[in-house]
């Protein structure tokens, strides 16, 4: 019984794979130029695209005791669907829409158009001006992405540009309008808070002062 060589056996499967080679070279030689051709005007021509990361730490603002969980188990539950609602408010049309004009407005002090890429109307043909309100108002929800930070109580807003300029200024526009809105918010909450404490006051104060006339008047007929 005839036992075969191993060593023998690859060296004829190398002399098939040298045949088939130097039958088809020229088909071979023409595929990896083309592929390498290919290759480097893609890497000419492709556009770099840098990325910008903002991060919001957003926390259950303090209140009395009245308004805290009852449970401690309930806490953690009650942050999550706080930063849940957060992330709605970051996407609201609301929010683009200060974010929008806060970016054209960023846009329009600059003298480098260099800078820019897609807040053009056409990147190509940057003296047909800039991208409209409305439809940067539209694009924000393409142009940011928004998340919360994996088991941390921290909102990540990322925007991508081949401009590291304009991607930053994106991000920072981004979150200077949460914390314009969120603080305009606040500030009207107060204002009906306080609203609100001065019509009680008031009432209060009437009822006490209808309460004594009507004492003195009954301290009166007594006598």
């Amino acid at each position: 019984m005839a036992v075969e060589n191993p060593n023998v056996q690859k060296t004829s499967e190398l002399k098939d794979y040298l045949i088939l080679f130097l039958q088809n070279k020229f088909l071979v030689v023409s595929i990896f130029l083309i592929c390498s051709i290919l290759a480097g005007v893609y890497a000419y021509t492709a556009i770099d695209i840098y990325s910008a990361n903002g991060s919001l730490r957003v926390s259950i603002p303090k209140s009395n005791v009245l308004s805290a969980p009852l449970l401690p188990e309930f806490q953690e539950f009650g942050t999550d669907r706080f930063i849940a609602n957060e992330i709605e408010v970051l996407k609201s049309i609301t929010l683009r829409e200060i974010a929008a004009k806060s970016i054209l407005d960023s846009f329009k002090s600059v003298s480098n158009n260099d800078s820019f890429y897609v807040l053009f109307t056409n990147p190509k043909r940057k003296q047909d001006g800039p991208v409209s309100y409305s439809s940067l108002v539209k694009s924000l929800s393409s142009l940011v992405d928004i998340d919360q930070k994996r088991g941390l109580d921290i909102i990540i807003l990322k925007s991508e540009s081949p401009s590291p300029y304009e991607a930053a200024l994106i991000v920072n526009c981004y979150i200077g309008a949460y914390l314009k809105f969120n603080l305009e918010t606040n500030r009207t909450q107060l204002t009906l808070a306080r609203n609100f404490l001065e019509e009680q006051r008031k009432e209060k104060q009437g009822k006490l002062a209808s309460s004594e006339d009507s004492l003195k008047r009954f301290q009166e007929a007594g006598n």
